[in-house]
């Protein structure tokens, strides 16, 4: 569902929180500050990619023992960018954003009994679906806009792009380390032309790795990770998002 009105509004601010369901994530704001400054050459579509970022926090190194597991995410964001940034999405060059967006990122996860390299294998899927407003002061070089509007808004609610994983875990004593890849694959639902989409019409791939040093007397967990996502050309706008690297680590 998706509706399109005029509005008025613009901010030279900029911020952003995600939440996830159990902890507060602050990681997507930085992350964002630096794909929009990367300049539009290279710079995220939308602002944003595929790989949630602060969604590997604390135990993120740990693989669960085998069996079949479920995991929700709730996903809570809202944003400004000042009229002096352009941002590109959906085939179109916006200035004086305001975005929002609530999605549900719902994951299962299968541990196998095999073991590679002397770790565990597992593999998980998700499926984000949820509600994303972004509002523009200027659309330029729109196709679905004649070119040049100003005061743009659409929402959706929506499916996005499914996301499918392959891991391998392994645990010695109290250092728990993960290895895998996250594959985002372009069959959600996406609009040319519309500024809001949850899905990112795309292949990427995300590769990474995981350690949590996890005491078990104190309960004190030191985790990071870090990894590489590298993104294919959007085949309905002609633009690729270049390849973004991510670090992220948590102390509990």
């Amino acid at each position: 569902m998706r509706r399109d009105r005029d509005t008025i509004g613009a901010s030279d601010s900029v911020g952003n929180i995600s939440m996830r369901t159990s902890r507060l994530k602050l990681a997507a704001f930085a992350a964002t500050l630096f794909v929009v400054g990367a300049g539009c050459s290279y710079a995220a579509e939308g602002g944003a990619g595929f790989y949630l970022l602060g969604s590997k926090g604390p135990a993120a190194g740990v693989t669960p023992p085998p069996g079949t597991y479920f995991q929700n995410d709730l996903y809570f964001y809202k944003g400004d960018l000042g009229g002096n940034r352009q941002l590109p999405t959906g085939g179109n060059v916006i200035a004086g954003v305001t975005g929002k967006a609530a999605i549900e990122i719902p994951t299962f996860i299968w541990v196998t009994p095999a073991e590679i390299l002397g770790g565990q294998l597992g593999f998980s899927a998700s499926l984000p679906f949820g509600y994303k407003d972004v509002s523009a002061d200027l659309a330029i070089s729109s196709p679905r806009f004649g070119g040049r509007s100003r005061g743009i808004d659409d929402d959706v609610f929506t499916l996005g792009d499914p996301l499918a994983s392959s891991f391998i875990g392994w645990t010695t004593g109290d250092l728990h380390i993960q290895s895998g890849v996250l594959v985002n694959i372009p069959i959600g639902d996406y609009q040319d032309g519309e500024l809001a989409n949850i899905a990112f019409h795309h292949w990427g791939a995300d590769i990474y790795t995981a350690a949590s040093y996890i005491d078990p007397t104190t309960g004190l967990d030191f985790s990071g990770t870090i990894g590489m996502t590298f993104n294919a050309e959007n085949p309905a706008t002609n633009y690729r998002t270049g390849d973004e690297f991510h670090a992220e680590w948590a102390i509990s």
